[in-house]
């Protein structure tokens, strides 16, 4: 069990569904998976440290708020993109403007969700598609974030219509 994931609770009654879901997966295929045996077994008999085991593989995954926040980190790029189509900025704040994805080491769980949403559901084709990396190979929230909270303190409206000086300073604050 990892020191750092919390022992997983199950009442009776969700052992006895997922011990069901065994059975079935076993007569679907045919044959019994000794794991599916193992798992069944510990789900029957109750232990507990074990459980984690069964769940090994899952994600704790994203929360609403991290969920919203990434969204908001796509919406800011579609706008800055808007935005680069009708200003010009300096090139040194250019590169500040793309969408680099998320750092698969660190933050992996953003990296995952932005592949899901974005491929997985069909949004911001215009940012990313099935070519893109994703990966960004070093630690973006610090900067995303940065460039979110000076793109969120403009009014609504503002934001998805970014004047050059608002672009300037949404991609500045991607260079602190």
């Amino acid at each position: 069990m990892e020191a750092d994931k919390p022992s997983l609770k199950l009442s009776v009654v969700e052992r006895l569904i997922l011990m069901n879901q065994y059975r079935i997966l076993d007569l679907l295929e045919g044959s019994v998976d000794e794991r599916h045996a193992q798992y069944h077994e510990a789900l029957k008999e109750g232990y507990e440290l074990h459980y984690n085991w069964i769940a090994d593989g899952m994600d704790e995954g994203l929360s609403a708020a991290e969920c919203s926040e990434v969204l908001d980190i796509l919406d800011m790029f579609r706008a800055i993109k808007n935005a680069m189509s009708k200003h010009a900025v300096d090139s040194s704040l250019a590169r500040f403007a793309e969408f680099g994805g998320f750092d698969g080491n660190n933050e992996s769980a953003q990296m995952a969700y932005v592949r899901y949403f974005c491929l997985g559901i069909g949004r911001f084709g215009d940012l990313v598609d099935e070519d893109f990396p994703f990966n960004s190979h070093m630690p973006m929230l610090p900067r995303y974030r940065r460039m979110r909270n000076k793109w969120l303190s403009l009014s609504l409206e503002e934001r998805y219509d970014l004047s050059q000086s608002q672009l300037e300073s949404v991609l500045s604050a991607g260079m602190q």
